[in-house]
């Protein structure tokens, strides 16, 4: 009876420090998801904060946002790289198309899976 009780109980101290850990890994996510959409919302320009390496460690939205953003300089540039020159060579850019905006699309649903 003893025993069943005390691997009862190491059991439910296991279950609980696990759903404590995850509780603390969302509530995190969350507010560097928050911080991000701020960020993003606050500036007119949408790869700004790609074009600046902003980091929001945690934020799956903001790995979405990183994965079609270097799809998209990848398509418009040539190369998911951003230099010294990445925003005079977005400026002359032609626009993208429809199939290279399904490419940028299933990058970020692959983000998506992956976060």
């Amino acid at each position: 009876g003893k025993l069943v009780l005390t691997l009862l109980a190491v059991a439910s101290i296991f279950s609980w420090s696990i759903m404590i850990t995850k509780l603390r890994v969302i509530r995190f996510a969350r507010k560097q998801n928050a911080r991000f959409l701020a960020a993003f919302r606050k500036d007119r320009q949408p790869l700004r904060l790609f074009e600046k390496n902003a980091r929001f460690p945690g934020s799956p939205v903001f790995n979405v946002y990183r994965a079609g953003c270097q799809e998209m300089t990848f398509h418009l540039l040539g190369s998911p790289e951003v230099d010294d020159t990445f925003r005079a060579r977005l400026e002359i850019a032609d626009k993208i198309s429809p199939a290279q905006m399904g490419a940028v699309n299933a990058a970020m649903e692959r983000a998506v899976g992956e976060t």
